[in-house]
C-alpha cells in the first residue's frame, strides 16, 4: 500500500442494502473531485447488493468491490478497505448515505488551507425514500476540539474526511461498540490533532428511519452513556454532565 496514488479513498462498508447503493453511487460518481477510488466492502450480503454492486463496478474502474464470505460487521469492513486504500485523505460514506457534488472537493480545499488532519461537512436529514425531512441544515460548528466532540457527536461519519499524511495508517478499534465507533475513531484522531473542521455548507444527506441507530434514539442514548463510563472511563458525575449536555443537543438535533 502506498499513501499518495489517488488522492482521495472513499470508504464504505455494506450489508443488504439493496434499496440505496445506486443513489448512494450515482451521489459520488457526480463527484467534481474525480481523483479517487471507491472502496466497497460487501459484507456477506444476502439481498441483492452483490449483483448491483457488479453492475455498478463496471461502470467505472475507480469502484472496487470487496466481497467477504462471512459478514463480520462495519469495523471489520473499514479496516478491510483501508488496508487497500491509497489515497491521502481517507472519507467515510455509508451505504445508505449520499453527498452533494462539490463534497470533495470544498472538503480538500478546506483541509489543505487549515492543514487539518480531520475535517466534516453540514449536511440534512432525509427519510428513507431519500425526501428530505426538514429542509434544516444540521450547525455543526466551524472548528470543534476534542471536549466539545466529547460533549455533543456533531461530526456525521457520512461527511468525515481525515488526512494519512497528518495521522498515519490509523485503523478502528473494537473498544466502542459499532454505533459509537466512528465517533470513537474521530475522538482517537482528535486526541492527537486537537481540532475538526468543518466546512460550512450542506454537502451531504444523512438518511434516517426506523431501522437505523440514528432512528432509534432510545438505543443510541444508551450506547452514548456506556461510551462515557466503559470506552472513555469518564467518572459518574463527569459522565452525567457529558451526557446532559450530549441529550439536549441530541434532542435539538432530532427536531431538524
Amino acid at each position: 500500500m502506498q499513501i499518495g496514488n489517488k488522492t482521495v479513498s472513499i470508504i464504505t462498508p455494506l450489508y443488504n442494502a439493496e434499496e440505496f447503493i445506486k443513489a448512494t453511487a450515482d451521489s459520488v460518481l457526480a463527484q467534481t473531485c474525480e481523483d479517487f477510488e471507491w472502496l466497497i466492502v460487501n459484507d456477506s450480503s444476502t439481498d441483492s447488493s452483490r449483483r448491483l454492486l457488479d453492475e455498478i463496478a463496471e461502470k467505472d474502474e475507480r469502484i472496487v468491490v470487496i466481497n467477504l464470505p462471512e459478514n463480520h460487521g462495519p469495523i471489520y469492513a473499514r479496516n478491510i478497505a483501508l488496508e487497500k486504500a491509497s489515497g491521502r485523505y481517507i472519507a467515510f460514506l455509508d451505504a445508505d448515505d449520499l453527498w452533494l457534488p462539490r463534497k470533495l472537493e470544498l472538503q480538500i480545499v478546506l483541509m489543505r488551507n487549515r492543514n487539518a488532519a480531520l475535517s466534516c461537512t453540514r449536511y440534512k436529514k432525509i427519510n428513507k425514500d431519500g425526501s428530505l425531512r426538514t429542509g434544516i441544515t444540521i450547525p455543526v460548528p466551524e472548528v470543534a476540539t476534542y471536549n466539545q466532540i466529547m460533549h455533543s457527536d456533531s461530526i456525521m461519519a457520512s461527511s468525515a474526511m481525515y488526512d494519512r499524511n497528518i495521522t498515519g495508517d490509523i485503523r478502528q478499534t473494537y473498544e466502542a461498540a459499532v454505533g459509537r465507533d466512528d465517533y470513537h475513531f474521530f475522538l482517537t484522531i482528535l486526541k492527537d490533532h486537537k481540532n475538526v473542521y468543518c466546512v460550512m455548507e450542506d454537502l451531504a444527506r444523512l438518511r434516517v428511519f426506523s431501522e437505523t441507530l440514528t432512528g432509534n434514539k432510545m438505543k443510541a442514548a444508551g450506547m452514548q452513556w456506556a461510551f462515557y463510563r466503559n470506552v472513555a472511563g469518564l467518572s459518574f458525575p463527569s459522565s452525567v454532565v457529558k451526557f446532559t449536555v450530549y441529550a439536549v443537543k441530541g434532542f435539538l438535533k432530532y427536531l431538524m
